[in-house]
């Protein structure tokens, strides 16, 4: 599972709006070297953000920097100095009125056991307190790969509960997968705990996808492989997908089938809605578990846990072809009518979105690595390019029937960056969604015909794409590498309130923020 850590997460439902306009305050420069690099925005509270830098390759520190409202750097520790010496920085967990330096013992192997702890983090002066609380411990199994113990957390809603899934160890890969849920207050006192195994081994099983509730109760998203999961039997998937409920009012977790008959699932997501039910939905392909046919969607009841709805929905072909050249969508075209799969590929799913109505939107970004090997100095050097492309938004009802379904063209393609510069920011606004990444300038008058300029180095800009409520998308110049004197890192960005998020520039070593606000 991906770790997510977050101050407290916006309650993220359409309503109406009025016309956006956006405000851009841009915060002082500041120096740090020209290989660190700002990783995550960790929380932020009515004094300012709070932001990890990671000092780069050759230096281990780890600084956590404080800004205030008006993005300026005025703090800056490096966490490892802050915390005992047998301990090692690990996280940092935040609530809107209290942070936490999370830190995990030195020695596991010596010692023997692994151990996780929090002490308190002073907004202000951004010391760290003796004081601290020891959230689990484990002790590791010597001489075996699976010996050791890995956690997620999670932050409900409300920012009331914190809870911990934490893998537990196992002698080898044939034993069965257990795992403990440990639920808290927003000051870590215990509220509940369980420990569950699952009836798999633990190679052929992981938890992919989680939530924690207001009320305290767990929702995640097991995967199962089968024994010939690394084969293609028969053009059929050889995993599957199931959603726990853990509560403490429930002796094992509830276990609910992902069910789309013989299609791959190839992406999946779970919200926990504000009626208290359970929205989980994602993308299933007919040919692999790599392409993008359609979306599937599942309504669970909060109260019952039974299955209101679920369907089966292939995304229209005028949207997988969209931002394609006329003759490309042609020849797809006629090849879906003759009733051949046509399918998106290499789609990566990255936010799900509630929507009042009961349904939700999807948004993915077609993601892959291609390599090429150069002979330089006698040697062969091997060489990662970057692509990060259009980003497809599906908006999905709560009966399961797609709305609509748009293509946001852009072409990023970088090598041996990790595509810094490239992906997106996206923001909720009311009954729109914001997107923000760098382009090519030239593609501000882009029109969906044909493929978008790549974004290069001498017309970079920094563009703005708003979606409405209908899918109608309009796009506009935000700004040009002129105007930030940097380059916006869209990865790197909050949204801080309904309408606004703060976003990320660097230049070398000169960075700085800037806030966008939508009016």
């Amino acid at each position: 599972m991906k770790k997510q850590l977050f101050s407290f997460s916006l309650l993220i439902v359409y309503a109406f709006c009025v016309q956006a306009q956006t405000e851009i305050t841009w915060g002082a420069p500041y120096k740090q070297g020209a290989f660190s690099f700002l990783s995550k925005i960790v929380g932020y509270d009515k004094n300012g953000f709070y932001a990890v830098e990671d000092k780069g390759a050759f230096s281990s520190k780890m600084m956590l920097m404080k800004f205030d409202k008006s993005l300026n750097s005025t703090e800056d520790i490096d966490i490892n100095d802050r915390v005992k010496s047998h301990k090692i920085y690990n996280n940092i967990l935040a609530f809107p009125n209290q942070m936490y330096v999370l830190y995990t013992n030195n020695d596991v192997r010596k010692e023997e056991k692994y151990e996780l702890f929090a002490s308190p983090l002073d907004s202000k002066t951004l010391s760290v307190s003796p004081k601290e609380k020891m959230l689990y411990s484990v002790e590791i199994i010597k001489g075996s790969v699976y010996g050791y113990a890995g956690y997620n957390q999670l932050i409900s809603r409300d920012s009331s509960k914190m809870a911990l899934l934490i893998d537990m160890p196992s002698k080898n890969k044939k034993e069965p997968n257990k795992f403990v849920f440990k639920v808290f207050s927003d000051d870590l006192t215990p509220l509940w705990t369980q420990e569950h195994t699952f009836p798999y081994q633990d190679r052929f099983f992981y938890l992919e996808e989680a939530k924690v509730s207001n009320e305290g109760n767990v929702y995640c998203v097991g995967r199962v492989n089968t024994e010939i999961w690394a084969e293609k039997r028969n053009g059929k998937p050889t995993y599957s997908y199931h959603i726990y409920c853990v509560s403490p009012n429930e002796e094992a977790p509830i276990e609910i089938p992902v069910e789309v008959k013989d299609q791959f699932i190839t992406d999946i997501k779970i919200e926990i809605a504000p009626n208290g039910d359970i929205l989980c939905g994602g993308f299933y392909s007919k040919l692999n578990s790599f392409n993008v046919e359609g979306v599937f969607s599942i309504t669970i009841d909060g109260a019952t846990h039974k299955v209101k709805q679920q369907s089966l929905k292939a995304i229209p072909i005028s949207a997988v072809v969209e931002n394609f050249s006329d003759a490309k969508q042609e020849r797809l075209e006629k090849k879906e009518a003759k009733g051949k799969n046509v399918e998106l590929y290499s789609y990566v799913l990255d936010n799900m979105v509630i929507k009042a109505d009961g349904g939700f939107v999807l948004v993915a970004e077609q993601f892959y690595v291609t390599t090429y090997t150069t002979y330089v100095n006698k040697s062969y050097q091997t060489h990662y390019r970057y692509h990060y492309n259009d980003i497809i938004v599906v908006n999905v009802n709560a009966k399961g029937n797609i709305e609509w379904a748009e293509k946001i063209g852009k072409t990023q393609i970088s090598t041996d960056d990790n595509g810094i510069m490239s992906s997106y920011s996206m923001m909720v606004h009311g009954d729109k969604l914001h997107f923000i990444f760098n382009d090519n300038k030239k593609n501000v008058d882009y029109k969906g015909e044909g493929r978008p300029i790549t974004m290069n180095v001498m017309n970079r800009a920094t563009l703005l794409v708003t979606l409405d409520s209908k899918g109608k998308e309009k796009r506009e110049l935000l700004f040009t590498r002129d105007d930030s004197e940097s380059y916006a890192i869209p990865k790197v960005s909050r949204q801080i309130s309904t309408d606004a998020l703060i976003m990320y520039f660097q230049r070398g070593g000169k960075k700085r923020f800037a806030k966008i606000k939508f009016n």
